[in-house]
């Protein structure tokens, strides 16, 4: 049996019931489901309390979600609240590819084509430092004086060494997805879509090619010869990508 839902006062687009189909919710910070509103299908998603601590904007998701929506490269928004952190975007029935699937050439140059897509977005946002967001998450740690293994501490001196050593180069930002995971890509009827924005923010490129380097079964190699990045750029944006992701590791853990 579907439940129905009660939004009260919130001024849906919806006319009649609104049913819910199912659990989504594999993310770990949001619960998301599918709903059944006018004959169709939507996901919705209620934010986590803890957005602001993983440095979630959620007005400048809706920014970034809504243009990439309009250039068809992610789902479109049927309905936003920043402040009851509500998210209601078309349902993409689609497949969802392996980890493995870019061994093939055509589906790696696709996924890039896709990338490069994003990053061609101009939305008047804010410059992030990917840096700092990093740092956040650690200064938060040792502030809830949460153990923090002695790896990632090292990985920790890494960062900072290479953040100096990079000071002065100059990289053009650009928008990046900055979480391209085999889940949160979809295919539908032939073209690809991007899901889950919220981490989404202007900055160097590298970051994106370091994440599809570090979530899906591809050679550095075959990255370097599609994507346009250098090796020692990808090198760079592979420690932080890892780096931020296991200090996220650590402050869900801690949060939750």
């Amino acid at each position: 049996m579907h439940n129905a839902l009660n939004f009260g006062t919130l001024n849906l687009p919806f006319r009649g019931p609104i049913e819910e189909i199912r659990d989504l919710s594999k993310g770990r910070t949001n619960k998301s489901a599918l709903i059944r509103a006018e004959g169709a299908l939507w996901v919705m998603r209620r934010g986590s309390p803890h957005a602001r601590h993983f440095g979630i904007d959620r007005t400048q998701e809706e920014m970034v979600l809504q243009s990439a929506a309009n250039a068809r490269i992610a789902p479109r928004i049927a309905f936003c609240s920043v402040e009851r952190e509500i998210l209601i975007t078309e349902f993409i029935d689609g497949v969802h590819w392996q980890p493995n699937a870019l061994r093939d050439e055509a589906r790696l140059e696709k996924l890039i084509d896709l990338v490069q897509q994003v990053h061609q977005l101009a939305i008047p946002i804010p410059v992030a430092d990917y840096y700092a967001h990093a740092e956040s998450y650690w200064l938060q740690l040792v502030a809830a004086t949460k153990r923090i293994p002695d790896p990632i501490k090292a990985m920790r001196e890494q960062i900072l060494r290479q953040q100096q050593a990079r000071r002065s180069e100059h990289t053009k930002p650009m928008l990046c997805h900055r979480d391209i995971t085999p889940s949160n890509l979809i295919e539908y009827q032939g073209r690809l879509y991007l899901l889950d924005w919220e981490y989404a923010a202007r900055g160097d490129p590298a970051f994106d090619y370091a994440a599809i380097a570090n979530e899906w079964d591809v050679s550095t190699r075959q990255l370097l010869s599609v994507s346009g990045a250098t090796e020692t750029d990808l090198a760079a944006a592979g420690l932080l990508y890892r780096y931020t992701c296991a200090m996220w590791e650590l402050l869900n853990e801690n949060l939750n």
